[in-house]
């Protein structure tokens, strides 16, 4: 049951601030691990898999995986 105020108890309190820090700590470790797999599989299909001639990164002079992996810092 998830209980959108504090309660009155200090130990309830502050078992109630430790479960809070506890699910925002684990949201960021999700975010890391999700920036860490879609950034990877970017960079190696930029290595790995030819991109054509056509393809953006001759017009703007960097390679396109760059663009997203510094970006996902400003969300």
């Amino acid at each position: 049951m998830h209980h959108a105020f504090p309660p009155d108890d200090p130990n309830a309190m502050a078992y109630w601030r430790a479960r809070r820090m506890v699910r925002a700590l684990r949201g960021w470790y999700i975010h890391l691990l999700v920036y860490a797999v879609v950034n990877g599989w970017l960079w190696f299909r930029f290595f790995y898999f030819p991109s054509p001639p056509w393809s953006h990164s001759a017009t703007t002079g960097w390679p396109w995986p760059l663009t997203t992996t510094l970006a996902w810092a400003w969300r």
